[in-house]
């Protein structure tokens, strides 16, 4: 199992969820930001530790 962060803009959303789709599929973790720049995509596998870093907070928000 991999852990990723994905950051894309609002003209990359359809790549963006192929990848997510993709990732997920393969059963890996990932956390997803929209970022300002509307051309861009990142995708890129962090550690167990810096996922977990960006997923306690991404999750607390989608909680309230």
């Amino acid at each position: 199992m991999k852990y990723y962060i994905i950051d894309y803009g609002k003209d990359t959303v359809d790549i963006a969820e192929a990848i997510v789709d993709c990732l997920r599929a393969k059963g890996h973790h990932v956390v997803i930001y929209i970022t300002n720049l509307s051309e861009s995509v990142y995708c890129q596998e962090v550690s167990e530790d810096e996922f977990l870093n960006h997923f306690a907070p991404t999750n607390k928000n989608e909680q309230n």
